[in-house]
């Protein structure tokens, strides 16, 4: 694709990301917390009426607001007037810098023709997260794994079989998008109903009024904080974007340079921890609710693990990042200084997303919005103050900054009230990783791949190569410095093992360890 077609799709995409967030109305978050205990109580019913309701509400929700912005026209006038109004008071210049930018109804920039496809895939994504989330409070970790990978298989697909017949479009790419995202709802939708379809019970489902206000009102009332917070964190990235283009209107492509770079390094963390997370998050509601001394262990495993696996994907992009977006696209490899900017943000996350979720699981939705607003004020201080100091690095520096203060705090607040899940393991391992990234930097320049004209593929081969061979090194550290514990794993064992495929293999792998401690004299403490 070329690089105006490029940030269409890129653009379509954002926009998308975004969308399903304001129609959630917090459910999807309230079903991760609720459907746990109601199958633990085995209310079978109570989860399909519920499952029934909430699409219903999801479709009412969707379709109305389709109409709604599809048929107000008065909107943009108001905006301005509102603009030209702020100018006079304050006397900013803020009316000439709106028109200037390129609208989504803009001819120029062409995504009014992505409208229907958006809003259609706003639909798609909303039902398919609902299924998800239903498949991960089942604990069905497996299959959610499976329905990502094949998400992103089913579209590579697509896209090929565009390209093979020749039709290379960034409209038609996002409509292979779309289609991979309908597959998907069909299969998830399959799965929860087939599960379901397995707990059959004599009683008829009850439409009593009064006890399906009550249930939805439990619901709201602890979704709708995580939901305020899903809406608040992607204008965060709005925020940045915004205040690039108004103060940095010089430097024409820093706006899509900062989307791209910010697109892989704010991903880092989320791609690691949202796996572990789906299926942190379902045990640790039912271990709360069971009161298990697991409640706490889980926590601080979880913390460990996604904090290796962190530092191994942050040590990728900081080595690999130039090269990177140099096989990405040429235009933006000038940028990749960017990431050494965004390394609080990644840390703060893996550091605190485990007392994040032990809030959600105990039901303190309110102390996660206060994180997120204030992650946002934050930030949008910091980008007014920093963007003109020190231009586009100002923008992931008031991220990184916004971030950690927040984390910082609800670390602090879960160690008050649950104890600390952070300990010495964490500031060694990230030590080693330091350590490990050195010698690759200096390895990588003594290679100087910029002088030598390598090919994409042998450029994407550079890539894993050196991905896999730094996560080999930093492993062997853990393992000979002892920060990987038999315990850990044993415990990793034990909680997947609740997935039925694998429950069979548990009993076989635990011996195995045991025997292996024996041997070498290993502790399983």
């Amino acid at each position: 694709l070329s690089k105006q077609d490029s940030d269409l799709f890129f653009e379509a995409s954002s926009i998308l990301s975004i969308i399903p967030a304001f129609l959630s109305v917090g459910f999807l978050f309230s079903i991760l917390k609720f459907f746990p205990i109601y199958f633990l109580k085995r209310q079978f019913n109570l989860i399909k009426l519920n499952i029934l309701i909430i699409l219903s509400i999801f479709f009412i929700l969707w379709l109305g607001s389709y109409f709604l912005i599809h048929s107000i026209s008065f909107l943009p006038n108001i905006f301005q007037q509102s603009i030209s109004f702020f100018d006079k008071i304050f006397s900013t210049n803020l009316s000439n810098f709106f028109i200037s930018q390129k609208s989504l109804s803009s001819k120029e920039i062409g995504l009014s023709a992505f409208y229907d496809l958006i809003w259609l895939a706003t639909l798609f994504t909303l039902f398919g997260s609902f299924f998800n989330s239903i498949l991960l409070s089942f604990k069905k970790f497996f299959e959610t794994t499976y329905l990502d990978i094949l998400a992103q298989l089913i579209k590579l697909v697509f896209i090929l079989i565009l390209i093979f017949i020749g039709i290379k479009s960034s409209f038609y790419f996002f409509g292979a998008y779309v289609a991979s995202l309908f597959l998907i709802l069909l299969i998830s939708a399959y799965l929860v109903f087939s599960f379901l379809s397995k707990y059959k019970t004599k009683e008829k489902i009850s439409f009593n009024l009064s006890s399906i206000f009550k249930n939805l009102k439990e619901q709201i009332y602890f979704g709708f904080p995580f939901y305020l917070s899903s809406v608040l964190n992607p204008l965060i990235s709005q925020f940045d974007v915004l205040f690039i283009a108004y103060f940095l209107q010089s430097e024409p492509g820093a706006v899509t340079a900062y989307v791209v770079v910010s697109l892989f390094a704010k991903n880092i963390s989320p791609v690691i921890l949202a796996p572990i997370s789906s299926v942190q998050l379902p045990v640790l509601v039912e271990e709360n609710e069971k009161k298990s001394d697991k409640f706490f262990r889980l926590a601080k495993l979880s913390t460990k693990l996604g904090f290796f696996i962190g530092i191994i994907v942050l040590a990728f992009f900081l080595v690999f990042g130039h090269l990177l977006l140099e096989l990405y696209s040429p235009a933006y490899a000038s940028y990749s200084y960017l990431f050494w900017f965004f390394i609080p943000v990644v840390l703060a996350d893996l550091l605190s997303f485990s007392q994040r979720n032990m809030f959600f699981a105990k039901g303190n939705s309110k102390i996660l919005f206060l994180f997120s607003l204030s992650a946002l004020l934050l930030n949008a201080f910091f980008d007014i103050l920093l963007i003109p100091l020190i231009g586009i690095g100002g923008a992931a520096l008031a991220s990184s900054i916004a971030f950690i203060l927040p984390s910082f705090i609800i670390i602090q607040i879960s160690k008050k009230h649950s104890g600390s899940i952070l300990d010495k393991d964490i500031l060694y391992s990230l030590l080693l990783g330091i350590f490990v990234l050195l010698i690759f930097l200096l390895a990588f320049n003594y290679l100087n791949l910029d002088l030598l004209s390598l090919s994409k593929l042998q450029k994407l081969l550079i890539l894993i190569l050196g991905g896999a061979l730094f996560s080999l090194l930093y492993f062997i550290f853990l393992i000979l410095f002892r920060l990987i514990k038999l315990a850990d794993i044993i415990l990793l064992i034990e909680i997947l093992a609740q997935n039925k495929k694998l429950s069979f293999l548990a009993p076989f792998i635990i011996n195995i360890i045991k025997k292996f401690a024996k041997i070498f004299n290993l502790p399983l403490q």
